[in-house]
């Protein structure tokens, strides 16, 4: 048996997260330990993977697809939060409206929201970067603020090198999604993949 992995990921450039990295490679060792007679093929595109007829094929995707002929599960919808270094933040503050514009780092595909609630936000003014785990690593050195997914803070928020900023978060509209043909839905690998692989999409809060 065997089960594929596709993740179409927007995420272009090579030091991003992706759904593998996130969710499939810190969990892998487990589940070929627990069912060594499932064999896992894993293949990465940039581009959506028709699923092949009568083969036992998942993929993990994010974005907008074409659902039709397909059992999709979706992870919860994703986090925005601004996060910063526990330095930064102690200099700064967490009020908004007083930090530096150019403390506020931006992501090329990311903007920063204009309000957050009834406050107003700065123009962010600070460097730019087209790369998550970059802008990610700018941010633990100190060099200011990040608007970025709850996902991919989640090491460094649990690490404590970065915090984030209390009432500064908003819905992104990102979501991971298990996706796999309906006709193969009570096939033994993909149901064993699939009660394996759904906990791990849910994120998981941090303080």
């Amino acid at each position: 048996m065997q089960a594929l992995y596709d993740a179409l990921a927007r995420e272009t450039q090579p030091h991003r997260e992706t759904p593998l990295t996130l969710l499939i490679l810190p969990n892998l060792a487990a589940f070929r330990d627990q069912h060594p007679h499932i064999r896992l093929a894993i293949q990465t595109q940039y581009a959506v993977m028709s699923l092949p007829p009568a083969l036992p094929v998942v993929a993990v995707r994010c974005g907008a697809f074409d659902e039709a002929g397909l059992t999709v599960h979706r992870s919860p919808e994703e986090t925005h939060l601004a996060v910063a270094s526990p330095d930064w933040i102690a200099r700064h503050g967490i009020d908004p409206a007083k930090w530096p514009p150019r403390s506020m780092l931006r992501h090329t595909d990311t903007a920063w929201p204009t309000r957050l609630g009834k406050q107003r936000l700065p123009h962010p003014e600070g460097l730019e970067i087209n790369d998550a785990a970059l802008l990610l690593s700018a941010a633990r050195n100190g060099l200011g603020v990040i608007w970025t997914r709850h996902r991919l803070a989640q090491a460094d928020l649990h690490a404590g090198t970065l915090r984030r900023v209390p009432d500064c978060h908003a819905p992104s509209g990102r979501f991971y999604a298990l996706v796999y043909r309906s006709e193969l839905s009570q096939h033994p690998a993909i149901t064993t993949f699939r009660d394996w692989l759904l906990p791990h999409l849910v994120p998981v809060e941090t303080p």
